[in-house]
């Protein structure tokens, strides 16, 4: 990383002004992590919808016995689709407000 990137990685809120190099990489490794998630859900989506419009964020959740966790992918349409080994299918507009409930209630 460069220290113009690292200049741009600045963090108004943090007290020691500039973040940290480990910090900077663990940030530049999230990033990474999560345009992987995008793209792996991109070529899923396809497979099943092949005009759906552009993934935009995409979140794994926690495995589980030895099982990958589900990915959840966000469209720019709004949409929210769920891939896991078995299939991948848009959620309902009911799943859409469980999650939403759910996310609220830990905040």
């Amino acid at each position: 990383m460069t220290d113009e990137q690292q200049k741009d990685l600045f963090s108004r809120g943090h007290p020691g002004g500039w973040i940290s190099t480990a910090q900077a990489g663990t940030a530049e490794l999230m990033h990474e992590q999560r345009q992987q998630r995008i793209a792996e859900a991109e070529v899923a989506i396809r497979e099943v919808a092949p005009t759906a419009v552009a993934v935009i964020d995409a979140v794994r959740s926690f495995a589980a016995l030895g099982r990958e966790g589900v990915l959840t992918a966000r469209l720019a349409d709004g949409t929210q689709w769920r891939i896991d080994e078995q299939d991948e299918r848009q959620l309902t507009a009911e799943e859409v407000a469980a999650r939403a409930r759910l996310h609220e209630s830990f905040q």
